[in-house]
């Protein structure tokens, strides 16, 4: 546990649940313009979340991995290809361009239940994927 915490630290220490509701899927932290996911179940390659106000910036793995992203007014989706999923618990640290802590509803967190995901770039109008 020492060396997890040791690597992962920053997505756990000082930061704040939400701005996402936990659930079967995982649950999420934040920390000034940054959200942490912690997925413990994919649906396949891709986690559905309720939209945010803020832009996403960037989208990294910290377990490893190339993370792409879709956000619309209707959805954030988060794309990493299952062999690069951590079985345990995949991190992916997201970067935006405002404060987390402004994306609870009312100073609830977002639901995350019923979210649809997209298959997957080819059906996307807004996907990033790093070079």
């Amino acid at each position: 546990m020492g060396a997890w915490l040791k690597k992962y630290g920053p997505a756990i220490y000082a930061t704040r649940g939400g701005p996402f509701t936990n659930g079967k899927w995982g649950g999420s932290t934040h920390r000034d313009q940054t959200i942490y996911l912690h997925v413990f179940r994919w649906s396949g390659e891709t986690l559905a979340l309720p939209p945010l106000k803020a832009k996403v910036l960037h989208a990294t793995a910290l377990t490893g991995g190339q993370v792409a992203f879709e956000q619309t007014s209707e959805a954030l989706s988060i794309v990493l290809p299952r062999a690069q999923q951590d079985p345990t618990d995949t991190i992916i640290k997201l970067e935006l361009n405002a404060p987390a802590a402004g994306e609870f509803l009312n100073g609830q967190p977002l639901p995350v239940t019923g979210m649809r995901a997209r298959h997957g770039p080819s059906d996307a109008k807004h996907w990033w994927a790093p070079p």
